[in-house]
């Protein structure tokens, strides 16, 4: 007749195994070290410096699209809304603190309407100073992408800028600057 095994004497040979066990996963672990790839020759990710914000120096007109102005600096394009980057622009609707704001983003809406009829547009997805894996997301732009829009081979951010219906807004690493109390003047 075979041997009966207490179920005592099971346990006792179950907890030696298991130092076995990991002794012999970290030996496949070395060995395999070779065949893995090198942290230094995998693809980084870099983001734009806060100083520094980075801008085609020449820009290829799109194939015809219809854009649509959401706020001073929110277009539609081809369904998804991107937030344009290097500036900023006053608030509207109730988001205004004041009515001087909401006029100027008025302002700021009809002109950037005046110039996307004005020339060929030309937007260029860049990365968003939003935490990892949330760009695009409600935690990130409010759902916005990021993007730069030229007309004509001009960003429309200086243009604004200058004709004071806009900020200078720079945004860098998942940081961006106070915004402007635009009721103060």
């Amino acid at each position: 007749m075979g041997k009966i095994v207490s179920p005592r004497f099971e346990r006792r040979l179950y907890w030696p195994s298991i130092p076995v066990a990991f002794a012999i996963g970290i030996a496949l672990v070395l060995a395999a070290e070779p065949f893995l790839p090198q942290l230094d020759s995998l693809p980084t990710v870099r983001r734009p410096q806060a100083t520094t914000l980075q801008i085609p120096q020449k820009f290829e007109p799109q194939i015809p699209q219809k854009f649509e102005v959401v706020d001073g600096n929110t277009v539609e394009f081809q369904s998804t809304r991107y937030r344009l980057v290097g500036f900023n622009t006053p608030e509207s609707g109730t988001n205004a603190q004041c009515a001087a704001e909401r006029a100027r983003a008025a302002k700021a809406v009809q002109r950037l309407h005046q110039l996307l009829t004005s020339g060929e547009p030309y937007l260029q997805r860049v990365p968003c100073a939003c935490a990892p894996g949330t760009e695009g997301t409600e935690r990130c732009n409010y759902g916005r992408l990021c993007g730069v829009l030229a007309i004509g081979g001009k960003d429309v951010g200086p243009i604004l800028i200058a004709e004071g219906l806009a900020e200078q807004y720079i945004c860098g690493g998942m940081r961006c600057p106070p915004r402007r109390n635009w009721c103060r003047r």
